[in-house]
């Protein structure tokens, strides 16, 4: 099975499609290299109206467009410029009417920038149905501090032309870059997985953070479904192309961590299996700076018990749009169609059919209809806007060699359906269906004798429970946590989410999974995430009261932790005595703000035997023992 899929994707690679004005990059979507240190500023156009729509000089009022096109309005905080080195500016561009070239944007009344048409298609990039992200540079000199105007502009259609050309803004993200050695940053790394490591379904991701962080963005290079529109399929995968009025936000990317520990789970189970993958993180300090991390690399995606392969269309041509008085050349008017080859479609689990459209709901025409093969797909899509849609194919309607996507639209004088580039595609797990899909799996210490561990499943097939395991230091020797098991729901298609509380008292460092049942007794397991309770407890989370923690190692040979909880400032005294009650070590005394501490007790000079250490803080006094083995 694995020997033959290596073919596969040698095949299927041989059959893809691969596809005053100031001068820009020429790449589209160009990101932050490891290492940068920038902030970001940011702004959504308002769909309410029609700021959005950016329109040629010779536009058509009769369609509520107007020209010239609106100003609108961007805020750089104060001092931001101070120390910059350079600034970009990420735009999410819908092609607007096919054929507009000629786009463009100012700001602050500077000369306008150029907009680039795409760069991978076949012929010239504005004839393609689009919706993108682009980077492109902004001298310094065109920002100020304070609130930023900007104004778009659009040129002629060069192909398909009826008269005017129009395109959409949806927003804008200034990236201000600084000298790293200039400016206070965060910095970290990835800690797992790391250089070379092998991973399969749905893998922790996780980041080591030194300094004052509020978000953890993953990113992953490899090869996979093309969601920011610029027609790359290997690249780091996310996008801002947001959901109909929503934010200029990061999407389709590992996923986003919002505190300690710094960890998701990344949900790959439509990333096609292979090796050469990365993983970076972005890091956005409290003062609002991101710094990015380097990567780790030469990873592999390999599953045990499936295989999962991509399958690109290989015909997607200019102006795929679905509309009545839209002949695409072989099939009439209202059609446009796009093909897959699967080389064998034999032990097929499961497919996924990856669209991306512009206006895909065409509520304005009830007759329109999209399909794979023999199998008509439920209603999708937005409504004047681009979404990205993952649609379940039956296996039985994906067959070996050409498959076909077919979208029809009689719809005459509305818009009808845009497909947009790179076209869809299809993903096929080939082996045994996962039993269940987890959307998150986390480990979090919540005092430094409880972790609490939580997960969610989009779906579960055939699923009896769960229970978790631990394993103490290491992630080599697992054993199920006594009544820890929660019942599964059998199959769903329905979220759910789950929990438990470990107040085990054993090593600070510990490792968790889950043991996943089902109802015929196969077992599968998730992986690993690791929790160290004396570093993962939230140092800006005020206690609710007063504790003294068992010092760990108990017995201990030279030193041990002992950890302490205050729910308000005051003075603080703790003490080791012997037997006899002669104190021997005087570990704290001074003031101190409330939250979680610790503190190292080193017994060198001291003899074995059995020790007390006690805490003084305002009327609370608590004692405990430990024993020093020599």
């Amino acid at each position: 099975m694995h020997n033959r899929t290596v073919l596969w994707k040698g095949f299927v690679l041989l059959v893809l499609i691969t596809a005053g004005i100031l001068p820009v990059q020429a790449q589209i979507f160009n990101q932050p290299p490891p290492g940068s240190v920038y902030r970001e500023f940011a702004m959504t156009v308002s769909l309410g109206g029609d700021d959005w729509v950016v329109a040629a000089p010779n536009a058509n009022t009769n369609f509520g467009v107007r020209y010239p096109n609106p100003t609108m309005y961007l805020g750089i905080d104060g001092g931001a410029l101070s120390g910059a080195t350079r600034a970009e500016a990420l735009l999410t561009v819908w092609g607007g009417h096919v054929g507009t070239t000629g786009k463009k944007i100012s700001f602050n009344g500077h000369s306008n920038l150029s907009i680039p048409e795409l760069q991978t298609t076949p012929s010239d990039g504005q004839c393609y149905m689009q919706q993108e992200n682009i980077v492109i540079d902004v001298p310094l000199g065109n920002l100020q501090e304070g609130t930023n105007s900007f104004q778009c502009d659009a040129g002629a259609q060069t192909c398909y032309s009826f008269g005017w050309g129009q395109w959409g803004i949806y927003g804008v993200i200034i990236r201000v870059y600084y000298d790293p050695n200039s400016v206070s940053h965060v910095t970290g790394s990835i800690a797992s997985p790391s250089n070379g490591a092998s991973f399969g379904d749905s893998p922790t991701v996780t980041a080591n953070v030194t300094g004052s962080a509020d978000r953890v963005d993953f990113l992953a290079y490899y090869d996979g479904y093309d969601t920011d529109g610029d027609g790359v399929w290997q690249e780091y995968h996310h996008d801002y192309n947001m959901a109909k009025w929503g934010d200029m936000e990061i999407q389709n990317h590992v996923g986003t961590a919002w505190g300690s520990p710094w960890s998701v789970l990344w949900n790959n189970d439509l990333v096609p299996d292979q090796s050469g993958i990365s993983i970076l993180a972005r890091i956005r300090g409290t003062n609002g700076i991101w710094y990015v991390t380097q990567p780790v690399s030469r990873l592999t995606l390999s599953r045990a018990s499936s295989t999962v392969m991509m399958f690109k269309p290989y015909n997607v041509g200019p102006r795929e749009w679905a509309k009545g008085d839209v002949d695409d050349g072989a099939h009439g008017d209202g059609y446009q169609v796009q093909n897959v080859n699967v080389p064998d479609a034999a032990d097929a689990a499961s497919a996924t059919a990856l669209i991306r459209t512009w206006h895909g709901a065409d509520i304005e025409d009830p007759d329109h209809w999209v399909r794979f093969n023999d199998h008509v797909f439920p209603g999708f899509g937005d409504s004047y806007f681009a979404k990205l849609d993952k649609l379940d194919v039956p296996v039985s309607s994906v067959s070996s060699g050409e498959n076909t996507f077919t979208f029809y639209s009689p719809i005459v004088g509305h818009h009808g359906i845009e497909i947009l580039w790179p076209g869809p595609a299809l993903v096929v797990r080939y082996g045994v269906p996962l039993p269940v899909q987890l959307a998150s799996f986390t480990a979090t210490a919540t005092s430094y004798t409880e972790v609490h561990i939580a997960w969610k499943t989009l779906t579960e097939t055939n699923n009896f429970g769960f229970e978790v395991q631990r394993s103490y230091g290491n992630p080599d020797a697992f054993a199920t946590v006594a009544n820890s098991f929660q019942a599964g729901h059998g199959t769903t298609v329905q979220v759910h989410e789950y929990s438990y509380t470990d107040t085990d008292q054993g090593t600070p460092v510990r490792y968790y999974r889950l043991k996943q049942t089902d109802l015929n007794g196969n077992t599968t397991y998730s992986e690993p995430v690791r929790v160290d309770v004396l570093t993962s407890v939230n140092d800006h989370q005020t206690p609710t009261s007063y504790a003294l923690d068992q010092a760990y190692p108990n017995p201990f040979n030279p030193s041990t932790t002992i950890a302490y909880a205050l729910p308000a400032a005051g003075a603080v005294r703790m003490v080791v005595m012997n037997q006899l009650g002669q104190e021997v070590r005087t570990l704290v005394n001074q003031q101190q703000e409330a939250g979680y501490h610790q503190v190292v007790f080193d017994a060198a000079g001291l003899a074995s035997g059995v020790y007390f250490y006690r805490i003084t803080a305002g009327s609370f006094v608590a004692t405990k023992k430990v024993v020093l083995v020599r």
